[in-house]
């Protein structure tokens, strides 16, 4: 299913800024088709309270400005704390780029670390059907130095003919079907509870369920007939319900081709993060895509404890102090 179309989607900038008191702000920008403002996949909406500001076109000739598209896309949202990012970000289903943050914070009297983090959720990922058991170690390895070389690495990969990587690809195509097939039998599986049909009509479902996809395994219409003659199953696929099962490829499959590059600001000078690089106080992480595994980017910070240290030398001043006048009192009285 993926190998044969192999190609990559929309490229995005995402840039997160943690402010002193917690709060942060969110950037995302992309040059694609400005129909995102209406279906995204970070559910950037204007009435989820982001900003959406289009500019200027993007350096892609081939898009149509004169459909609305070849612009910039600029979505800013400022929340008040981590937690209401990840409500709006990394639990919402409209969201298939899932995004969590996190801070930890160590205090050390002197100074505090501070650790923040925010991983990106694998896009290709389903209810059921895990990564682990059709990647290995070695495969995560592989897929995270083609996540961090994006597109040139795949193609790369693919024109050297490696075995390695046909061996990789392979087993994402293997994923992505084996995932997708039983979503698409879940939601049937819904429609039959909703139905309020009986124990046995789901059990016939589960029977036959390797005989449900043949061909385009999203098209429920073909799955139609089985359901009526075979299965005599009484109910009736919707244009509606049609419409959600294909959406499953578009929101779970397509995503894994976009790509990305992200940044953190953080309020004090970052010594360690796994950034590609890294200046004063902003890490950066080059164009990568999320795929059966969850991207982590981290940064760790530390805030010098001045008023700790103002603290520490009045005490040793007044130590220092009530230690020579006493030691000048016990002098008078010799």
């Amino acid at each position: 299913m993926l190998s044969g179309c192999i190609q990559f989607g929309n490229n995005y900038s995402i840039h997160t800024t943690l402010a002193e008191d917690g709060s942060l702000k969110r950037e995302i920008t992309t040059a694609v088709d400005s129909s995102l403002i209406l279906k995204n996949h970070f559910n950037a909406y204007e009435k989820t309270g982001w900003q959406i500001v289009r500019k200027g076109k993007s350096r892609e000739p081939s898009l149509d400005s004169a459909k609305g598209k070849n612009a910039i896309l600029e979505f800013s949202k400022i929340f008040s704390s981590i937690d209401e990012a990840n409500q709006s970000m990394s639990t919402s289903p409209d969201a298939t780029f899932k995004i969590t943050a996190a801070s930890e914070s160590s205090f050390r009297w002197f100074y505090t670390d501070l650790v923040f983090s925010e991983t990106y959720m694998a896009t290709l990922r389903f209810s059921r059907i895990k990564a682990r058991d059709f990647f290995d170690e070695a495969d995560f390895m592989l897929m995270e130095r083609n996540a961090r070389e994006g597109k040139k690495r795949w193609d790369e990969g693919l024109a050297k003919d490696s075995v390695r990587q046909q061996q990789l690809t392979k087993k994402i195509d293997a994923y992505a079907e084996a995932g997708v097939k039983d979503e698409v039998y879940l939601l049937l599986l819904q429609l039959v509870e909703k139905k309020g049909l009986s124990r046995n009509w789901q059990d016939s479902l589960s029977k036959y369920k390797t005989r449900l996809f043949t061909g385009d395994f999203v098209d429920l219409k073909r799955s139609q007939a089985l359901l009526e003659d075979t299965l005599k199953i009484p109910i009736q696929i919707t244009e509606a319900d049609e419409a959600l099962a294909k959406s499953l490829t578009e929101n779970l499959v397509v995503a894994y081709f976009d790509e990305f590059e992200h940044s953190i600001t953080i309020p004090f000078d970052i010594f360690e993060s796994n950034a590609d690089s890294v200046a004063g106080r902003s890490a950066f992480w080059k164009s990568r895509a999320v795929g059966p595994q969850d991207v982590l980017m981290t940064v760790t910070a530390r805030k010098i404890n001045y008023w700790s240290i103002m603290i520490t030398v009045f005490l040793f001043a007044a130590i220092s102090s009530a230690y020579y006048i006493r030691k000048s009192v016990l002098i008078s009285r010799e």
